[in-house]
C-alpha cells in the first residue's frame, strides 16, 4: 500500500467509518464488489454501493491505480467492471430525473406496461426517452440513489485512464491468446503444395504479431518437429520458420545483439512462457531446419 493510499485510508476512518470500511475492503478485494451473485447481478449495486457513488470513492479510486499492490489484483474482467460502474455513474447523474424515482413508474417500465398517468406531463417520446433512461441503469434507481454531487471531470478521466489500462491488459492476455490458436491452426491447415500463400510464408519472427504469440511457444515447437518437418516447404517459409526459433533462442538466452530494442520487446513476453520455453529442442530444429535447405540472412530489426 502506498503512503498516499494509506494517509486517505487513516484520515477517511476518523471521518467517515463506514466508507473507511468499505473502501479498505475494495482496496485488498476489488473481486468481492465486482464479481457475480446468484442472481447475476453485481455485487456492489447493493446499500453499499450508496458509500462508493461519492467523490471520496473517485479520489481513493485514483489514488489506487497508482498503486502497485492495487494494480496486480487488476485484470481485463476486474478493470472492464469497474469502467462500467462508472460509466453507470457518470449517466446517472447526467440523465437523473426526479420522475424516476417513483415506485409506480418504475414498476410500469419494468413490466413494459403502457402508461397512462404521466400523459399530462410527459408525451409519448418522452416517456419512451425515460423509460430508456430508466433501463440503462435501473438498479440505481430502486437502490433510492439521489442525484450527487460527483467531479464529472475527476469521473471522465478515471474512465479515460481505465480504458488505457483495459487495452493495455487486451494485448497483454487476451490478444495473445485467441490470436495464437488462430495462428496455429493456420499454420497446420495450410496448403504447402502452394506455400507461398501460407501464413509463414509471410510471417517472420520480428514482427510484433508473432512476438506477441509464437515466439517461444513450446506448442509450436511440436508443431514444427511433428508436421513442418515433413512437409515439402519452400526456401522463403524455411527461412520464416528458422527466424522464428532463432529469434525465440535469443529472447531465451538473453541475447542482446538480436535487436536495438531488446528490454522492450522482452518484457511483452510473458514471464513463465519464457522460463517454459525449450530452446535446447528449438536449437535442434534450427540445425534439422538448416538440412533441408541453406540458411538465410538472418534479419535484425523489429
Amino acid at each position: 500500500m502506498t503512503r498516499e493510499v494509506n494517509n486517505f485510508l487513516n484520515k477517511l476512518q476518523k471521518e467517515n467509518s463506514a466508507q473507511h470500511f468499505l473502501f479498505l475492503k475494495f482496496y485488498f478485494y476489488p473481486e468481492t464488489f465486482l464479481n457475480k451473485d446468484d442472481q447475476g447481478n453485481n455485487f456492489y449495486k447493493n446499500s453499499y454501493f450508496k458509500f462508493l457513488m461519492h467523490n471520496n470513492f473517485l479520489v481513493f479510486l485514483e489514488l489506487c491505480f497508482s498503486d502497485k499492490h492495487f494494480q496486480t489484483k487488476m485484470n481485463f474482467n476486474l478493470l472492464t467492471e469497474i469502467k462500467n460502474m462508472l460509466l453507470d455513474c457518470l449517466f446517472f447523474v447526467e440523465n437523473y430525473k426526479k420522475d424516476l424515482e417513483n415506485k409506480r413508474l418504475q414498476k410500469w417500465f419494468i413490466n413494459d406496461e403502457t402508461v397512462n398517468y404521466w400523459h399530462h406531463k410527459y408525451t409519448y417520446f418522452d416517456l419512451w426517452q425515460l423509460k430508456t433512461s430508466f433501463k440503462k441503469v435501473e438498479w440505481m434507481y430502486q437502490l433510492g440513489l439521489k442525484k450527487q454531487k460527483l467531479d464529472i471531470k475527476k469521473l471522465n478521466q478515471l474512465i479515460f485512464k481505465i480504458n488505457i489500462q483495459i487495452e493495455n491488459h487486451f494485448y497483454k492476455s487476451i490478444y495473445p491468446v485467441d490470436a495464437r490458436k488462430k495462428i496455429l491452426n493456420k499454420i497446420i491447415n495450410d496448403n504447402y503444395e502452394n506455400d507461398y500463400d501460407t501464413f509463414l510464408a509471410s510471417h517472420n519472427g520480428h514482427s510484433q504479431e508473432m512476438l506477441l504469440t509464437i515466439v517461444c511457444d513450446n506448442e509450436f515447437l511440436n508443431i514444427c518437429e511433428e508436421f513442418l518437418m515433413e512437409q515439402n516447404l519452400s526456401k522463403v517459409v524455411l527461412n520464416n520458420i528458422i527466424d522464428i526459433l532463432e529469434v525465440s533462442i535469443a529472447f531465451k538466452t538473453i541475447d542482446y545483439s538480436l535487436c536495438r530494442d531488446f528490454v522492450t520487446q522482452y518484457k511483452k513476453i510473458p514471464k513463465d512462457k519464457l522460463r517454459e520455453f525449450d530452446y535446447q529442442k528449438a536449437r535442434s530444429l534450427v540445425k534439422a531446419f538448416k538440412a533441408k535447405d541453406k540458411p538465410c540472412i538472418k534479419l535484425i530489426k523489429f
